[in-house]
């Protein structure tokens, strides 16, 4: 008897011990998921009250006070800020789609001399921590006179490595006879890379633009830097500018935090489907 036939037959003779062990595992989920909720349903509680402390007030789900969420909107640009955020955020996560899913191709499909070895090089800016460059870059986009402008928030995000090694490495799981196909039917490489590989790149996109919209919505370090005015302040470096020099009001940084989640769950919700088809391995067409 199979080891999977010999764990069912023991389940059936052992209903009770069965039982057992699955309430002990929804247990478990449901206390990983109280630990990970504990500090949003703290940051949230902060949020309904107005307080210069950081004392831990739960009576404030019951008595909410939503005062902090006007307030964000009145005595600070945090509307001014969320816009920002999202030109930048989708700027820059739409030109990453198109250049890195374009630079996986080549490097996945084209044969050229020096292919794999400068795919080397490209890996190993990887190993190049960011505070190294922030000075060089600080002086070439000073030196364009792009401080202080969304090119200077969109352009230095653009070079992405880990986006073109995730889209070369899903883009070898399609099958090279369909672009054998579409050359027979006389279309050229650019010809094949939109009109084949994609379509069915879809689910590997997903999981890119999600990273690259997140990583560029907490974007917090850059941001602080070249953004002088709130004319291109986006949020991170918005809510640092919250805190006083005497006092901090809590009440009013954890609504402006609360309200700069919302865009990240409706990206979420939106591509869900595809983001379980790409961590799933997508929809190779191998086998």
């Amino acid at each position: 008897m199979s080891a999977a036939g010999a764990g069912v037959f023991q389940s059936a003779r052992n209903p009770r011990g069965a039982k057992t062990k699955h309430i002990a595992v929804y247990l478990a989920l449901v206390l990983a998921c109280l630990v990970t909720a504990g500090p949003i349903v703290l940051l949230f509680a902060t949020s309904l009250k107005q307080t210069y402390t950081r004392a831990i007030d739960f009576n404030s789900l019951i008595r909410p006070d939503f005062a902090n969420y006007r307030a964000i909107w009145t005595e600070l640009q945090f509307g001014q800020w969320l816009m920002n955020s999202l030109i930048v955020a989708i700027s820059v996560t739409v030109l990453i789609l198109f250049l890195d899913s374009l630079a996986g191709y080549v490097f996945a499909r084209m044969r050229f001399r020096g292919r794999d070895p400068l795919f080397a090089v490209l890996l190993a800016t990887l190993m190049v921590p960011l505070p190294v460059t922030l000075l060089p870059l600080f002086l070439f986009a000073n030196e364009l006179r792009l401080i202080n402008t969304f090119q200077a928030l969109i352009y230095p995000a653009l070079a992405y490595p880990m986006g073109v090694f995730m889209m070369r490495q899903f883009i070898q799981t399609i099958p090279d006879e369909l672009d054998d196909a579409a050359r027979i039917d006389g279309m050229s490489d650019f010809g094949i890379y939109v009109r084949v590989i994609l379509p069915l790149c879809v689910p590997g996109l997903a999981v890119l633009g999600l990273y690259t919209f997140m990583s560029q919505w907490g974007s917090l370090l850059w941001p602080l830097i070249v953004s002088t005015s709130e004319r291109t302040r986006t949020i991170p470096p918005g809510l640092a500018t919250i805190p006083g020099q005497f006092a901090t009001n809590w009440g009013l940084t954890a609504a402006a935090t609360v309200s700069s989640l919302f865009p990240m769950l409706l990206v979420f919700v939106v591509f869900q489907r595809f983001l379980r088809q790409g961590f799933g391995g997508g929809r190779s067409t191998k086998g």
